[in-house]
């Protein structure tokens, strides 16, 4: 009876033979003395002359070194090994070929196709890399080139199915002057903050349909979502992200208060492409930043227009400070109960070449969106105080009291603001305390910063004023911890003193409230001599108004104090009748 079992060598080169990768044996000179069929098929496609007795001379032309590398590997080292990635220009498939010493005359040589597993890792890394290419590495959001991509996405939808945009919205954030924070405490401050405001738009989206969130660079974020039918559904959503960003900020110990302006595209009013789409919600966010900033404004089919118009007016505005097209006029600040003096108050108006004059509603607000507000201000500043001190050498000890100056935000958030005023305080020989700076309710009690620069010029005996106040953030209960002087009761509380009784209340108990507090008071806007009437029998101190005077250039100015303020403390009305304190 014959033995059909297979002896332990037949049954490992039966095991070779079937393995699913190619296996050779060779001697130390690189000739194949056994190769199984996975590795003919692999290799011989690569010999050129389709002999593959010697593996060395086989893949000479793609391996040229194959046998001196061979020769390195250690004599008595067992298991050591090389491998090699084989391929041939023009073919794709890539082979890994593996090399193992076995003794001092044999070396086991293995063979696998790693095309596939090849084209895989690539993938994998393109993908890394486009994922990374898409995130912002400083927010970890997604990126300009992400949102893009969305916006495409969307827009190439909305073209097959009519409707697919009317509930999406963009909003365009820009953080207001946040190149201040940078200037401040630093850029590592600035990321911080960055890295505050992102995770709270993240947070803001993240059960929103359709939400995403992401930072298109430096400090401009923007939020697209979806589900937003009504316009007033993306006005309120724009109002929530405002009060969102405008939240305190914690750096190194530090409270950073930010506000930021919004720019909303809603869907019915996009024009096709993602970039335009974009432009759009830019020019609106622009739109918010020249209202003064910390507000939204909606893109309409007029904003292009007005953007224009804009642009041409910022230009304009840069060649007017420079060919001193801008002048200063003064209106006075009359007593109205004895024992003050009449003051003024510097505005800054624009004789252009051909428009005439320019309103300053229509250049203001530029100014501050542009970064002119600091050159206009310093000119307005070192103008009106050479002017103050000018008048007092003219009329002597009875010179106006004080001048009264409008401050920005823009300004007042400059690091050398302060610098500034003490050296034209300086140039000009003006006394500190006959300067008084004017600034907005809403910019005295929302930033920490500016009460504190504030808070140091009153030290320096400079004059600060609460200008319109009433409509802004502080109340009366909160005056106290504001660093002023003065209060200007805003004209829209005057005009309504004669005819109604709850605005002549409020005008009473701010009265009471900034004697109490050793504050003066001045009403804004009088026109009437009613309303003078009240206001002195409620011991408000000044008042200024188209009833005295209205804004004067410098040579009329110094006419009408020299008629009026100068000499009986009577004031004459643009109608020309005679105002005095007397019969007020």
């Amino acid at each position: 009876m014959t033995d059909d079992r297979l002896t332990p060598y037949e049954t490992l080169v039966s095991f070779l033979y079937q393995a699913p990768i190619g296996l050779l044996e060779l001697t130390g000179d690189g000739i194949v003395t056994m190769a199984n069929p996975e590795a003919a098929k692999l290799l011989l496609p690569l010999v050129a002359n389709g002999n593959l007795d010697n593996l060395f001379d086989a893949l000479l032309a793609l391996a040229p070194d194959l046998r001196n590398q061979v020769a390195a590997l250690a004599r008595d080292a067992a298991g050591e090994g090389l491998a090699l990635r084989l391929t041939q220009d023009g073919r794709r498939t890539i082979l890994l070929l593996r090399l193992t010493r076995l003794d001092e005359q044999r070396l086991m040589a293995s063979v696998s196709d790693i095309t596939a597993a090849e084209e895989l890792e690539r993938a994998r890394i393109a993908a890394r890399v486009h994922d990374v290419q898409r995130i912002d590495q400083l927010t970890c959001l997604p990126n300009r080139q992400a949102v893009l991509e969305v916006l495409r996405e969307r827009l190439a939808h909305s073209r097959s199915q009519p409707g697919a945009l009317e509930g999406l919205a963009l909003f365009l954030i820009d953080l207001d002057r946040f190149e201040r924070v940078n200037t401040r405490l630093g850029a590592g401050a600035g990321d911080l903050v960055l890295r505050q405001i992102a995770e709270r738009l993240r947070e803001y989206v993240r059960m929103l349909p359709a939400g995403i969130a992401a930072r298109l660079g430096s400090d401009e974020f923007i939020v697209v979502l979806g589900g937003l039918h009504e316009r007033d559904d993306a006005t309120r959503a724009a109002s929530q992200m405002l009060d969102i960003v405008s939240g305190p900020c914690e750096v190194d110990d530090q409270t950073v208060n930010i506000s930021a302006s919004i720019g909303v595209h809603i869907g019915m009013n996009m024009r096709p492409g993602a970039e335009s789409a974009l432009h759009d919600a830019a020019l609106a966010m622009r739109e918010a930043k020249n209202k003064g900033g910390g507000c939204q404004a909606m893109f309409c089919p007029d904003t292009h227009g007005r953007a224009l118009r804009r642009a041409r007016t910022e230009h304009e505005l840069r060649e007017a400070i420079s060919k001193r097209e801008l002048f200063v006029v003064y209106q006075p600040i009359v007593p109205l109960v004895p024992g003050e003096r009449v003051g003024f108050e510097a505005l800054v108006r624009w004789r252009h070449p051909t428009r005439g004059l320019v309103s300053p509603d229509e250049f203001i607000g530029i100014a501050e969106s542009s970064g002119l507000i600091e050159a206009v201000g310093a000119y307005v500043l070192g103008e009106a105080c050479a002017q103050f001190v000018a008048w007092q050498r003219t009329f002597g000890p009875l010179a106006m009291s004080k001048m009264s100056i409008n401050v920005s935000r823009g300004q007042l958030q400059s690091t050398d603001f302060e610098a500034r005023v003490h050296a034209i305080l300086d140039r000009t020989g003006m006394a500190p305390n006959r300067l008084q700076l004017e600034i907005t309710e809403s910019l005295a009690a929302q930033d920490d910063q500016i009460r504190e620069t504030l808070r140091r010029l009153k030290s320096a005996r400079v004059q600060i004023a609460l200008d319109d106040f009433g409509t802004g953030y502080s109340s009366l209960a909160s005056l106290h911890q504001l660093p002023v002087d003065v209060l200007k009761i805003d004209r829209a509380f005057v005009r309504q003193l004669e005819s109604s009784r709850h605005h002549r209340v409020l005008v009473e108990a701010t009265l009471m409230v900034a004697q109490s507090l050793g504050l003066g008071t001045v009403a804004e806007g009088v026109e009437t001599l009613e309303q003078a009437q009240i206001l002195r029998r409620l011991t408000c101190t000044s008042a200024q108004g188209y009833l005295f005077a209205r804004p004067l250039t410098a040579e009329a100015a110094g006419q009408w104090f020299l008629a009026h303020g100068a000499v009986d403390r009577g004031f004459r009305h643009t109608d020309g009748h005679s105002v005095s304190l007397e019969n007020l």
